[in-house]
């Protein structure tokens, strides 16, 4: 890609005007500087703000306008926790846990849109694996978890600090291997910072009008600490949304057309050759071609209402799981044919009434009555919520079924084990609690 200082220019006036992490004032007055001085970008916040970027290097390894967002909001977020002048950046392993800490707070706020940026450059399968939000192929040993350590990064469990004694520890005991061979994002010059009293008080106003979701659990926790009972709250949020995604993925593979026929209007949007006075990239690319940019244009589409058929265990082994489940069933009731089926040794309806079930049960556990139920109603697709822990399903019970029309949704603490050996596609829920 052909980044131009009018492209990068464009796209640092967008994240202005989207205000991400409430960082408009901030690129607002900051002047930018393309120069080879600096190996890929640095902020300096002294009388006169800039932002100095190699255009070289995004050349190089910026492959869409999402990556160099991601650089740029890499390096805001090393001003906004202070990390350029509270230290001096001279130490390989406090490069890596600050330079962690920021790319965990990226992937949690934005995702992988973003945060994609850093599983194609960093691959390694050591301590650099910690700058990565995804990990395939990391090298844990008996000695080391550095699975253990990423996944407790990137649910937000470290601050910098503790992320950088832990680091420093590993060091002593030679398993972090040699961190002098990695690229970092920013300013690692080992040079502190002086931010001027004006920008200073800047920063905090911007840290005031921010509500911190997913990076700070308080206001006055700018910087490296965290209050911890905070932080164990929002991680719980996020693995219930971890919950909804998960399971969402699973009810759309089993969705049916509404039998009563209603639709659902969906926002959409088409790709068309036309030019826009709110998107200046399209004009900068024309300048270079004869070819006018395709701009997306929302629109809407009539589409069928399709829904989703449950049948949810409700046998004593899921009393501890049944709330839980039954909000997370709630926040998909648009996508559910109700009613809803609880099985135990039978197959009852049931109905969701602000967020909680409401069902009888006829004790014991009992799967085959789920299929049963199928055969005998024609349901041609269902998705089984439980804990596994049924008597063997055999052939026979599937028989007039098929099992590419079942998806089963497990508790955490369950056994998907006869779903697995009957080639039934299923999904295991995380633990919520911890």
């Amino acid at each position: 890609m052909n980044w131009t200082k009018k492209y990068i220019t464009d796209i640092i006036e967008d994240l202005a005007e989207e205000n991400v992490i409430a960082c408009r004032a901030l690129f607002r007055i900051t002047r930018i500087d393309f120069t080879t001085n600096v190996p890929t970008l640095a902020v300096s916040l002294s009388e006169k703000p800039t932002l100095y970027i190699n255009q070289k290097f995004l050349q190089e390894y910026a492959h869409s306008e999402n990556d160099i967002k991601c650089l740029l909001l890499h390096e805001f977020l090393h001003v906004m926790l202070l990390h350029t002048e509270k230290y001096q950046l001279s130490n390989p392993l406090l490069n890596i846990a600050l330079d962690a800490i920021i790319n965990s707070i990226i992937h949690r706020v934005y995702g992988l849109s973003l945060s994609g940026f850093f599983n194609r450059f960093y691959a390694g399968t050591g301590v650099d694996c910690l700058l990565r939000p995804q990990d395939p192929a990391i090298n844990s040993s008996k000695e080391i978890n550095w699975k253990e350590i990423h996944n407790e990064i990137y649910w937000g469990k470290y601050a910098a600090d503790d992320l950088f004694e832990l680091l420093e520890y590993l060091y002593f005991k030679k398993l972090t291997g040699n961190c002098q061979g990695i690229t970092l994002i920013g300013n690692h010059e080992g040079q502190k910072s002086t931010i001027s009293p004006q920008n200073s008080a800047l920063l905090d106003e911007i840290l005031k009008s921010m509500d911190g979701k997913g990076i700070w659990s308080k206001a006055k926790a700018r910087g490296i600490s965290f209050d911890h009972q905070e932080d164990i709250i929002q991680i719980k949020r996020q693995k219930i949304a971890q919950w909804r995604k998960s399971t969402w993925k699973i009810l759309k593979k089993c969705l049916q057309p509404d039998k009563r026929g209603k639709t659902d209007i969906r926002p959409d949007t088409s790709m068309m050759p036309i030019l826009n006075s709110h998107n200046r990239r399209a004009f900068t690319l024309l300048e270079t071609s004869d070819i006018i940019p395709f701009y997306p244009i929302p629109s809407y589409r009539i589409k069928p209402r399709e829904l989703a058929t449950i049948y949810l265990d409700v046998s004593g082994s899921m009393d501890g799981e049944l709330e839980q489940i039954a909000a997370l069933l709630s926040s998909f009731k648009e996508s559910i044919r109700f009613p809803i089926h609880v099985f135990s040794n039978e197959v009852k309806d049931a109905k969701l009434k602000n967020g909680k079930l409401i069902y009888d049960s006829t004790g014991g556990t009992s799967i085959s009555c789920v299929f049963e139920h199928m055969k005998k109603n024609k349901v041609p697709k269902s998705v089984i919520v439980t804990d596994g822990y049924t008597e063997s399903i055999t052939p026979e019970m599937l028989w007039g079924i098929g099992v590419n029309n079942i998806r089963a949704i497990i508790s955490y603490d369950g056994n998907p084990g006869e779903f697995s050996s009957n080639n039934i596609e299923y999904h295991q829920l995380e633990n919520f609690r911890k």
